[in-house]
């Protein structure tokens, strides 16, 4: 899994902006580990102090004694526990004013019950009187409630800090330095490009009249039409056996950090594909197709006129043309004319290919292009570094060498026969296939309105029911009865 990560670093393809995504990424890890960190400390302070405190309950609680069954007792009771209070808050006076305040009321309390006092109501009661007072444990001041250890409380608020929105902030630079950066590498690549095979003296310059879409005072970007951060197209045309060509430019997504990340890990290559819109008379009937092993077999399946008109071919295969390359044709006859000896010799032989056919992809030939055009030739190349463009040389010198070789083949009768003998049925199958998708079609609906008039039917009286039968048949038979015109003279 890292190796394509060191194999990226090796050949110093990460941009600067990596390092701003990593950096960002390691402060996000710090914050998350000082984030942990802290609810540890925060757990082990709430837990602080319970053992002390639980060790100081284990201290005897006080008697607990029952109230007096008489309310005269009671009373004096009280009375003197008040008297004592106030003889001990005479001699303490430190005691506290709450303590003092809840004695005066319960002494308020007291004067109050010994004024409704009746003392005929009850009999007995000076014998009860000598009770002895309850007395408080020894260990416990009078009045003085006891103060429990709470654990101290550890504030886990500190000082606020910003991590998180520094990333973001990190992230958002990053990504908006990277889409600035990485399309200006790219419009960088297309000029090059340009300069290399467009400028005056070079292949397209030679060959074609006209380039570009603009005027020739604007530069390379009147030859290099920018459609998108990562695809431009170059438009030439004015030469024989062709109406124009047409090349766009698939660069990878250098401006899109999301796709630059999946780039470092499964490499994707800068791509041109290359259409030659031929003229309808000077382009035989024929189909045949040139590319990598995994290509053709993909080809054969996307294409359709590959798919019906031509087939891979094993034999007979040129000696001399590369393992790595698959042949699709309509007409093994065909083969070595479309691949002469200079073809290979250039870039497409097993010797050339090595060092100038590597960037070769594809490329088809076909008389049932999709529309506009109908008769097309396309090319498609891998694209070399921009400071190594003049390695792609050799492989666009052969558009204008096939536009020519194209333009001026010529088939047999027998050969032309047979063509066109299977287009006809291809022609006769496609509206075959046409004129049954539309009688399913029609079909599906009929099946559909007599459903829904069954299903309103349904909700009608029998009487209704018999009306509407009578009509729909009196309808069939005047569709079947033959139409008379009845003309005047």
């Amino acid at each position: 899994m890292l190796r394509p990560f060191m194999k990226a670093l090796r050949l110093q393809r990460f941009h600067w902006t990596w390092w701003l995504a990593v950096l960002a990424l390691l402060a996000l890890c710090g914050q998350v580990f000082e984030l942990s960190l802290g609810m540890k400390t925060v757990r082990a302070a709430e837990l602080e102090g319970f053992g002390d405190e639980w060790e100081e309950d284990d201290e005897p609680a006080p008697a607990v004694v029952a109230p007096k069954p008489h309310i005269q007792q009671g009373y004096q009771a009280s009375r003197g526990s008040i008297q004592g209070s106030e003889e001990e808050g005479d001699d303490d006076g430190d005691e506290d004013l709450q303590v003092g305040s809840d004695m005066t009321i319960k002494a308020a309390g007291a004067k109050r019950r010994q004024d409704e006092w009746d003392e005929d109501e009850f009999e007995g009661v000076e014998a009860m009187e000598n009770a002895q007072p309850v007395t408080k444990p020894s260990g416990q001041s009078k009045g003085t409630p006891k103060k429990q250890k709470t654990a101290p409380v550890t504030s886990s608020s500190g000082p606020k800090t910003y991590y998180y929105e520094a990333v973001g902030v990190v992230l958002l630079l990053g990504y908006l330095a990277n889409y600035y950066l990485g399309g200006k590498r790219n419009e960088k690549f297309a000029r090059d490009f340009a300069a290399e095979f467009a400028d005056p003296g070079k292949i397209f310059h030679k060959n074609f009249t006209l380039l570009g879409v603009g005027t020739a005072s604007e530069g390379d970007r009147a030859l290099m039409t920018k459609e998108g951060q990562a695809t431009f197209k170059f438009y030439a045309s004015g030469r024989r056996f062709c109406h124009s060509l047409l090349a766009t430019m698939q660069l990878r997504a250098r401006q899109d950090l999301v796709m630059s990340a999946i780039s470092a890990v499964q490499p994707a290559a800068d791509r041109i594909r290359f259409e030659v819109y031929m003229n309808e008379e000077d382009m035989e009937p024929f189909i045949f197709a040139l590319a990598r092993k995994r290509t053709a077999k993909v080809m054969v399946k996307n294409e359709k006129d590959l798919r019906e008109f031509a087939a891979i071919v094993d034999a007979p295969r040129p000696k001399r043309l590369a393992e790595e390359l698959t042949i699709i044709a309509e007409s093994k006859d065909l083969i070595g004319d479309l691949l002469p000896e200079v073809v290979l010799d250039q870039a497409l032989g097993d010797k050339a290919f090595a060092t100038h056919g590597r960037y070769f992809v594809s490329m088809h030939f076909t008389d049932n292009a999709p529309p506009p055009w109908k008769k097309a030739l396309s090319f498609v190349f891998n694209l070399p570094p921009a400071d190594k463009m003049e390695d792609l040389t050799r492989l666009v010198a052969m558009i204008p060498f096939y536009i020519d070789l194209v333009g001026r083949l010529r088939l047999t009768p027998q050969q032309r026969a047979k063509a066109e003998e299977r287009r006809s049925k291809t022609v006769e199958e496609d509206h075959k296939e046409k004129m049954r998708k539309q009688a399913e079609l029609l079909a599906k609906k009929k099946a559909e309105k007599k459903a829904a008039e069954d299903e309103a039917l349904a909700g009608l009286s029998r009487e209704q029911q018999r009306r509407e039968e009578e009509k729909r048949r009196k309808k069939e038979i005047a569709k079947m009865m033959p139409k008379a015109k009845i003309s005047r003279r």
